[in-house]
């Protein structure tokens, strides 16, 4: 299997703890029961005792399914914050890898292969039997700073499978070595690449926290260039917001057992470094920045002639981007 460029490593002082970022640990797990309580479940049950049975068995599912997320998460950070020492930059970016791989294995019968997408490292990933024309090109999370193609692996067999796509996977550069726009940059060159042999109607350009946001800069870049838009994106969990202005950031922070404003604070001076652009550049760093003073003059839907076209079962959604 391909290893990771070292160009894309940092070895240096260890840091603080304090300046891990995303990645503290939080103490406090007192929260845990308070996600999962429904406070007006007994009276309803009190009442419809009968009617509520289906209700009651989702409920309970998505709980379990909570707790086990939330669990992942704690065991992630614990990782990622050892108490006998204070890790570096590349024993992090290190450690994320390993976690990822561990906890979210490859399949054996992926199909992995390294491509230079115009300069940009990248993998294919692909179950066998997947059709060589439906391809996702995935952006993956890591606060922009950790993640790699390689600890996305197993993620990326997971999908192909789902979507029976193959999938390209972008080892953008991360910071801080290499701040704002270096990650955009590396995402529109293997955009670009792509489409010189796969359609952008039988394409679809995905990612989540980090990588989400980058996905939706992605497609405000493309569009601002006059690029022709892939058929559909899919945003999970995205980080679009580098001022961090949203009020449930501070709000509901005792239940969020991963991040906290610090360490976002931190890791978005670490991608940034003082380059905020001009008011009418600015959603290419931070993508949700116009959509607060106007409506967005470009969508990019899920059409019915489009999911008919491809074969993929999609829900209706619709991507809208700001103006340019």
């Amino acid at each position: 299997m391909a290893k990771r460029s070292s160009a894309r490593r940092l070895d240096g002082p260890r840091p603080d703890r304090s300046q891990l970022g995303q990645y503290s640990r939080r103490a406090d797990s007192s929260s845990r029961d308070e996600a999962h309580t429904y406070s007006g479940w007994d009276e309803l049950s009190r009442r419809w005792p009968g009617a509520c049975s289906t209700t009651h068995r989702r409920h309970e599912m998505v709980s379990t399914e909570n707790s086990r997320v939330r669990q992942l998460l704690e065991d992630f950070v614990a990782a990622l914050t050892p108490t006998d020492h204070e890790p570096t930059l590349e024993e992090l970016r290190e450690t994320c890898d390993q976690w990822m791989t561990m906890n979210v294995p490859a399949l054996p019968e992926l199909i992995v292969e390294q491509v230079n997408a115009g300069g940009v490292s990248c993998l294919w990933a692909r179950m066998p039997g997947t059709p060589a024309e439906r391809t996702i090109l995935y952006l993956h999370g890591g606060a922009y700073v950790v993640g790699s193609a390689i600890g996305y692996l197993g993620f990326a067999a997971a999908l192909s499978r789902a979507a029976d796509a193959r999938v390209l996977l972008v080892d953008y550069r991360l910071a801080p070595e290499n701040p704002h726009p270096a990650a955009l940059e590396d995402a529109i060159t293997a955009y670009r690449w792509l489409l010189t042999s796969t359609p952008a109607a039988l394409t679809v350009v995905a990612g989540e926290s980090s990588g989400g946001g980058l996905a939706v800069a992605l497609l405000a870049a493309l569009r601002d260039a006059g690029d022709e838009v892939p058929a559909a994106a899919v945003s999970i969990s995205p980080w679009v917001d580098m001022t961090l202005s949203g009020a449930s950031l501070d709000e509901r922070a005792h239940l969020d057992p991963f991040t906290s404003r610090a360490g976002l604070e931190m890791n978005a001076g670490a991608y940034l470094q003082g380059k905020t652009q001009a008011p009418h550049r600015r959603h290419h760093c931070s993508p949700t920045w116009p959509a607060y003073h106007q409506r967005s003059s470009l969508s990019v839907p899920t059409t019915r002639s489009w999911t008919t076209r491809c074969g993929w079962q999609t829900a209706p959604a619709t991507t809208a981007l700001p103006p340019p």
